[in-house]
């Protein structure tokens, strides 16, 4: 299992699928703001982290990259569980995984692989050509059907 697949385990049971699909994961034009800061200041490296929601309330959090590749991302243990701590004291729901990519809004074999697994949507972000965030939400049963076994 690829580490980053350690979301499926970290954050503990799974979430209520139909639940997390009524929540709103379109960004709010502050969280648009801050993701496009974050990426700017990463000097081309992927930025992570994750999308809390309640009620008409959201924000996002930085995660430490700890991959040593420009292309990808590691999330700590202790990040994995400090946000889900956060989100419990705070009423919040862990709505969506934000990652940015540099290029590209698809999914690389190692995200759906890691999605699949993980049972949370993932937000892909990225700047256009006229600096504008891009992004696009992804969720695993857009994918089950195309695993093994499936």
């Amino acid at each position: 299992m690829a580490a980053l697949c350690r979301i499926a385990l970290l954050l503990g049971s799974r979430l209520n699928e139909s639940c997390i699909a009524m929540m709103t994961l379109a960004l709010d034009e502050e969280t648009k703001v801050l993701l496009m800061q974050c990426i700017r200041e990463s000097n081309g490296k992927e930025i992570c982290g994750f999308l809390l929601a309640k009620e008409n309330t959201q924000e996002f959090h930085l995660a430490p990259n700890f991959s040593s590749g420009k292309f990808s991302f590691f999330i700590s243990d202790l990040d994995f569980v400090r946000i889900k701590h956060y989100a419990l004291k705070n009423n919040f729901q862990i709505a969506a995984l934000v990652h940015s990519h540099i290029s590209t809004l698809n999914l690389s074999e190692e995200d759906i692989n890691c999605l699949t697994a993980a049972d949370l949507p993932w937000i892909v972000v990225m700047l256009g050509e006229n600096a504008e965030l891009l992004s696009k939400t992804y969720h695993r049963s857009e994918f089950l059907n195309s695993l093994p076994g499936h």
